[in-house]
């Protein structure tokens, strides 16, 4: 089952994994009181859709003002992206970027193990990464901890493990002008079994 960036990110937070402030909104009623909560001049909305490509698609969009975010939430909330209509919009503070960076775990079938992916060229597909570039750690499930010198890690495992996952992916990990990680993406793929 796959999971809404939404409910990603609350699982992330819940295994300590910082993510941006953001309010997730159901109805244009609702945008103007979710902006003035976050109280940022400088804004994301994010379409809530189940589709990959969300940004190339139209569907992340910077807004600056109370005025240009209430008129741009209305219009991606009445459009489809990727083929699928919104279910929400998640609404973040945009914060200043030093780096972008890929961290996820997966059920690797071939393998049939758990993998941990790591890349300094995050925010783009990952499909478009030269392998090389790729670092890669086999993780075994006997496992309760990993200690790797990569940003949230260790939560992410923890997370993997404790809600029985088939992915968890950040993309892209940031780390921000004043040193912090934030996941500003979740994807999360929960085992249906």
């Amino acid at each position: 089952m796959q999971l809404y960036e939404y409910e990603g990110k609350r699982l992330f937070e819940k295994y300590g994994i910082r993510v941006p402030r953001g309010v997730t909104v159901r109805s244009g009623d609702d945008i103007g009181a979710a902006y003035e909560t976050l109280k940022s001049e400088k804004v994301f909305l994010k379409a809530q859709v189940l589709a990959g490509k969300r940004g190339k698609e139209g569907g992340v969009i910077l807004c600056e003002g109370a005025a240009n975010t209430i008129k741009t939430a209305a219009y991606l909330l009445n459009r489809d992206v990727g083929g699928l209509r919104p279910i929400a919009l998640r609404m973040e503070e945009a914060v200043t970027v030093v780096g972008e960076y890929y961290l996820a775990i997966l059920y690797d079938t071939a393998k049939q193990m758990p993998t941990l992916l790591y890349s300094s060229y995050g925010g783009v597909d990952i499909e478009e990464v030269p392998t090389q570039v790729i670092e890669r750690y086999a993780l075994d499930v006997r496992q309760d901890s990993v200690h790797f010198p990569i940003p949230y890690s260790g939560d992410l495992w923890q997370c993997f493990l404790r809600e029985d996952a088939r992915l968890v992916e950040i993309n892209p990990l940031i780390k921000t002008s004043d040193w912090q990680w934030i996941a500003v993406d979740a994807k999360v793929a929960l085992d249906d079994d």
